[in-house]
This record gives C-alpha cells, structure tokens and sequence, in this order.
C-alpha cells in the first residue's frame, strides 16, 4: 500500500486491491453532499475506502437491537401496519444489492400501504429536536430507501431513551418510555443522488479523497490515523 498525503487530499498510489468500494447507504448521503454537521464527505470518503474505520460504541447499538421489535409493534398497532422486515444475513446487509453505488439496509416496510419504515432511538434530551425536524441525515436515509424501494410515504419510529438505559438495555421498561411516531412526506432527491453519483465515481472509483479541512479536529483525526496504520505514505 503506497498513499500520497497532500495538504488537503489523500490519494491511494498503490495497493488498491487491499482496500474496498463501499456504496453509498442511507446515512452517508447525506454526509457526502456536505450537510451533515458530525461528518465530513471525508469521512465518508475514508470510511467507504476502508482506509478509516470508525468506532461506534456498542451501546449504542444494542439499544437499536433491543428496542426496534417493540417500536414496529407500537407502530403496527396504531397505523394498521403488517410490516415486513429483513433478516441482515439473508439480505447480507444489503436490500439493494442490485444497485451499484446505493445500498443500505431497510427496518421494515409495509409492502400493501407502500410505506418505508425506520426505526430510531435517541437520548431523551434530543426530543425538542426531532419534534421541530427529522434530523438531515436521517430524514436522507429514509428518502432514498423510499426511493430505491419504490415506495410512497415514509414513517419514523423513535424511542427516546434515558441515560441509564444505555447501561443496561435488557432491562429497558419500555412501557415507561417515550415512543414517537413522524410520519413524512416523500421528496424527490434525484438531483441529489446524481450528485451522489458524480461524488461516487471522482473519489470512490479513483480512490482519491475530496479535501479534508486541515482545521477540523475530526478530520485531522482521521488523517492521522490513516497516516499510523498504512505506514507507506508520502507527504506533499
């Protein structure tokens, strides 16, 4: 593996066989059209190189694990919903396998009322947050698996959970816990995803970065941590 580190780019001279061509799923779109404040299409860049693997803590993820078959439920009950979801292996993570470049995987959909459903969990402090607005990233995920699905309307799930929830997931009284259901209006974002598309081809197939803010504490981050763990770089 040969990288040349630039002032403001990374571009992969060597050894590309190593490393992969992730697509685009739900949550980085809209990272990489530059209007998601956590990431950077940097990240996103690195991420879907394989060059950078963030590090998501597992309590954040076993919370989604446990919570997202009791907020289907709820959202059956009050919708009159027969929603069908996916085992991740059978789908091997993918719903979309056929699609070259976008990808992801779905929480449910009710196939006969053609709506998408997704499912989150949240702290309970981000409530007067999500009541305004569906947070941009999530509110692109959902748009474009309603659009890659094919389907009509869109139906947030959203558990708010307290901080000691995390501690101990198993144990969740969900009856005691806020659950909120967003329904939204599907949107086209095919100009988005064309954009997506030209982003796709100039950094992901030619495996060179778009710049990277030499400012930004997250992205010098990554940087550094490329630089440690493929050690064979040159710097311009």
């Amino acid at each position: 593996m040969k990288i040349q580190v630039n002032k403001t780019t990374i571009k992969v001279l060597e050894g590309k066989e190593q490393l992969k061509q992730k697509k685009i799923t739900g949550t980085r779109l809209a990272t990489i059209l530059g209007l998601n404040k956590f990431n950077s299409p940097f990240s996103a860049w690195a991420e879907m190189t394989g060059l950078y693997k963030p590090v998501i803590p597992d309590k954040y993820l076993k919370v989604g694990q446990v919570l997202e078959k009791p907020i289907i439920k709820e959202i059956e009950d009050m919708y009159d919903f027969n929603i069908k979801t996916f085992d991740k292996n059978e789908i091997k993570f993918d719903n979309f396998k056929d699609n070259p470049i976008f990808g992801g995987m779905v929480d449910g959909i009710d196939e006969e009322k053609k709506t998408l459903i997704e499912i989150k969990t949240t702290n309970v402090k981000n409530k007067k947050y999500w009541d305004r607005n569906i947070p941009i990233e999530y509110w692109y995920q959902a748009q474009l698996y309603c659009e890659l699905a094919k389907l009509k309307d869109i139906l947030f799930g959203v558990a708010y959970i307290e901080n000691e929830d995390y501690e101990n997931p198993n144990n969740i009284p969900i009856d005691d816990r806020d659950i909120r259901i967003y329904p939204i209006e599907k949107a086209n974002i095919k100009e988005e995803m064309q954009k997506a598309i030209e982003w796709y081809k100039r950094c992901i197939l030619t495996y060179e970065s778009p710049k990277f803010n030499p400012n930004s504490e997250k992205d010098m981050k990554i940087v550094n941590e490329i630089k440690k763990n493929w050690r064979n770089y040159i710097c311009n």
